[in-house]
């Protein structure tokens, strides 16, 4: 594509056919623009979508169940909730002892 311009006075002076090609040719100029935008735009909108995968992929690595380690984390739980429910036990059965 060639860059020339023309001021209205040159306009006015061209044929009427001169003028038809040179509006045909801006119209196919236009289309095919439009073209390369809309494959543009499906390629970005695809990249954004696979993005946006990744993100979410890693976000759930980074934030989900995989960190925490809950297996552990409830046997330790259970463990001190059993020590706590076995002291009760045992201060109940001495303060039962020591009031009788």
């Amino acid at each position: 594509m060639s860059n020339i311009s023309f001021s209205e006075d040159e306009l006015n002076s061209l044929s009427k056919d001169v003028l038809v090609k040179f509006y045909l040719q801006l119209q196919d100029n236009f289309q095919e623009l439009s073209r390369q935008n809309d494959a543009n735009t499906k390629e970005l909108l695809k990249q954004i979508s696979n993005l946006q995968e990744q993100l979410a992929i890693l976000t759930n690595y980074r934030f989900g169940r995989k960190t925490e380690k809950t297996s552990e984390m409830l046997d330790g739980q259970r463990t001190w909730l059993d020590g706590c429910s076995n002291k009760t036990t045992d201060n109940q059965s001495m303060d039962d002892k020591t009031y009788r």
